[in-house]
């Protein structure tokens, strides 16, 4: 019964990361999961454990301190939203698909004959000063249309070419030479692919 709380205050993110329910309810779960579960659950125990006044308060409070706990070591509601958004992107776009574009993409650049296009108007896309925007024709059949604009960032923070797919202003998926990675703005969803949000690029 101690994790009913912090389990409902995690899916309750994930949920709403992963579409799987309405954001309004996803977000009435969590608020219900860390503001009064918490009590309702430490006053059962009180009730399904007979014996003095005294001995029940503690029990409450010592339950409730127990919920507190495991809720404070729970991923924060950002990060459980963003596993939720990675696992709904992953389905959506499958991370091998997207991992080797990505190095096809790569390699094209290396060896000068990617198609690019000029940066033109790209307001739906926050992405850094250095980046190659790349014409949709590159892309996989499959693939093409679907994002707002695909581009590669060249010699920043990683030695390998980092190519983004951006689904939007602050969202989309990035690949580039990190394994996993599971933050507040990004989650993996496979080897070299994660999904990002609120990250300038």
């Amino acid at each position: 019964m101690l994790f009913i709380s912090p389990l409902g205050y995690f899916l309750g993110s994930y949920f709403e990361g992963s579409a799987t329910l309405p954001g309004n309810v996803a977000s009435y779960i969590c608020v219900i999961s860390l503001f009064y579960l918490p009590f309702v659950v430490s006053a059962l125990f009180v009730f399904i454990f007979k014996g003095k006044w005294f001995i029940r308060i503690l029990i409450f409070i010592s339950a409730f301190i127990a919920q507190c706990g495991l809720i404070s070591i729970t991923p924060p509601e950002v990060a459980a939203e963003m596993m939720g958004i990675a696992h709904r992107l992953s389905r959506e776009f499958p991370p091998e698909q997207i991992r080797d574009c990505a190095n096809h993409l790569r390699q094209k650049h290396r060896d000068g004959t990617l198609k690019e296009v000029k940066r033109g108007n790209y307001s739906d896309v926050l992405m850094s000063d250095y980046a190659i925007i790349i014409d949709d024709s590159e892309l996989p059949v499959s693939l093409r249309g679907r994002f707002v604009g695909v581009y590669i960032r060249s010699g920043l923070t990683s030695p390998d070419d980092v190519v983004v797919f951006a689904l939007g202003m602050q969202k989309g998926i990035i690949c580039d030479n990190r394994k996993y990675v599971s933050e507040f703005y990004f989650h993996s969803m496979g080897d070299g692919v994660h999904a990002y949000r609120f990250q300038r690029l």
